[in-house]
C-alpha cells in the first residue's frame, strides 16, 4: 500500500537520515493489525507493510512492541505473545524480525520460547 498521506506519529517509532518509521495499530482487540509504516521526507511517500496480527484463537495475544535501529539496511521489531499452553498456563514467545528498510519485508524471523516470562 503507498499513497501521499503524512504518517501517523507512533509511540514506537524511528527515525534515520531521510526515514521515519513507525507502528500503527489497526482494528480492535482482539483482532488487532500491526503495520509497519515508513515515510520518506525527501520524497513525502509513505509505505505501509502487516508485519505481526493478533488472533481470536488467543484473544488478543500481542502483549508488548518495539521497533529499534539495527543499522543502516535493517530495523528491528521485537514483539511478546501467547505462546504455547503448559500445565494450564501460556507460556510467552518473543519474536524477533529483523526486517529490511528499503522495502520493509521480513528478513529473518526469529522466535524465543520463554515458561515464567512476565509481561
Amino acid at each position: 500500500m503507498q499513497d501521499e498521506d503524512l504518517p501517523q506519529l507512533c509511540k514506537f517509532s524511528i527515525w534515520d537520515k531521510n526515514n521515519y518509521y513507525g507502528i500503527i495499530e489497526d482494528g480492535f482487540r482482539p483482532q488487532r493489525i500491526f503495520y509497519l509504516e515508513k515515510y520518506n521526507a525527501r520524497k513525502k511517500t509513505a509505505t505501509r507493510q502487516e508485519i505481526f496480527r493478533d488472533t481470536l484463537r488467543f484473544q488478543d495475544e500481542i502483549y508488548q512492541h518495539d521497533l529499534l535501529d539495527f543499522n543502516r539496511k535493517e530495523i528491528v521489531s521485537v514483539y511478546v505473545a501467547r505462546g504455547e499452553k503448559t500445565n494450564n498456563v501460556y507460556n510467552k514467545v518473543i519474536n524477533i524480525l529483523i526486517l529490511k528498510k528499503k522495502d520493509l519485508n521480513i528478513a529473518k524471523h526469529i522466535v524465543i520460547a520463554c515458561d515464567g516470562l512476565r509481561s
